[in-house]
């Protein structure tokens, strides 16, 4: 457990770093892929396929359509006592799986030189998820985090 979150937090650091620093990647990423991409380095086993399900009920209970962008949103999201972070962490970890599964190291690296160009999130995810060849994954929760 302990290494998994210093995993989580380490992968926070690093991105920050390849972005030009947190304040800049509070600006650039949504929270909800900053804290996807910290889950899925980490490997935490809290956060695992079996226990999104199980929490979610099958998903029927992963979050809204409203992606949580900020810290904000991502922490009333959560919960006061942190309740439904498998809800959070753990829907943002499956699309960032989802999208890494199609776009793999090149496209993280891709996605990150991107931003430091200040192209858009979004622009430049659905611009590197649309030359892989991937099939991709239901609907369902590409809407749930906002990429339609």
């Amino acid at each position: 457990m302990c290494e998994a979150i210093i995993s989580h937090e380490l992968a926070h650091v690093e991105l920050a770093s390849r972005l030009g620093g947190f304040e800049r990647t509070l600006e650039k990423l949504p929270q909800w892929f900053d804290e996807g991409q910290a889950v899925m380095v980490s490997g935490a086993q809290e956060f695992s396929e079996d226990a999104w399900l199980a929490a979610t009920r099958d998903g029927r209970d992963a979050p809204g359509p409203a992606s949580p962008e900020s810290v904000q949103e991502w922490n009333r999201l959560t919960g006061y006592r942190g309740e439904y972070m498998q809800h959070a962490y753990g829907t943002a970890k499956r699309e960032v799986v989802r999208w890494f599964a199609k776009s793999g190291r090149a496209g993280f690296a891709e996605l990150v030189a991107a931003l430091a160009r200040d192209e858009s999130f979004y622009s430049a995810c659905r611009r590197i998820e649309s030359r892989s060849t991937t099939p991709r994954r239901p609907r369902l929760i590409r809407v749930k985090l906002g990429l339609r």
